[in-house]
């Protein structure tokens, strides 16, 4: 008895640091976040009574986080034992589809752009193949091709899939999103570079009306 306690007492622990950590997650403490998910994961780990979709959800949430305030080789190591731990998992299909964007855009952050856009390329196939081609994740796994292309200098094909993550993501996380400005945004600079300025200044003034009614006008971002 004293042992099935002990599990659940670890079990309720982790799920409590986990929406904690969630919560501080949305309202942008990262710093405050990370350590909460940490604990989460590590408390999971090794458990007889958690699944394997459970552990690899805990273990995406602390490579966001530590992606977001730049600990990007933690962020690595965490996507891919979270991938590692899912395996061929079933019904876990978003779940694998987030990692394998994490691991990719993680990638790039590190300085490898080629293998970013490989591992990209390889995220979107698996997201289009389960979750389907006008899926939120593969919006923003077209969004982060683009990048990975941008990084390489292939500017035409970069601006294609930022047509491809914008025309996706208008649908899937609505016209007022501000990630749908950072897409606007993504595109115009690479309509700017092939001298389309008119085009261009159009798609910046579209996200800075977004960001302004969404976020206000004094808001770092704007």
């Amino acid at each position: 008895h004293q042992l099935l306690d002990s599990l659940a007492v670890g079990c309720l622990r982790a799920e409590l640091l986990e929406t904690i950590g969630a919560v501080h997650m949305a309202l942008g403490q990262s710093a405050r976040a990370e350590p909460l998910l940490a604990r989460a994961t590590e408390l999971s780990r090794g458990r007889a009574d958690v699944s394997a979709v459970e552990l690899a959800r805990r273990l995406r949430a602390p490579a966001r986080v530590s992606w977001r305030l730049g600990q990007l080789q933690p962020a690595l190591d965490l996507a891919e034992e979270g991938l590692r731990v899912l395996g061929a998992a079933p019904a876990a299909d978003e779940l694998r589809g987030g990692l394998l964007n994490t691991r990719a855009i993680v990638t790039l952050l590190l300085g490898d752009a080629a293998s970013a856009e490989r591992l990209q390329r390889e995220a979107l196939a698996a997201i289009e193949a389960t979750l389907g081609a006008e899926s939120m994740l593969a919006g923003y796994g077209w969004n982060n091709l683009g990048r990975a292309l941008e990084q390489q200098d292939r500017v035409p094909e970069a601006a294609q899939a930022y047509e491809r993550a914008l025309s996706i993501l208008r649908e899937a996380i609505g016209p007022d999103h501000p990630d749908l400005a950072t897409s606007l945004n993504n595109l115009a600079y690479m309509l700017h570079l092939q001298r389309a300025y008119a085009e261009a200044s159009s798609l910046h003034e579209r996200a800075l009306g977004i960001r302004e009614r969404v976020l206000g006008p004094d808001h770092v971002r704007v």
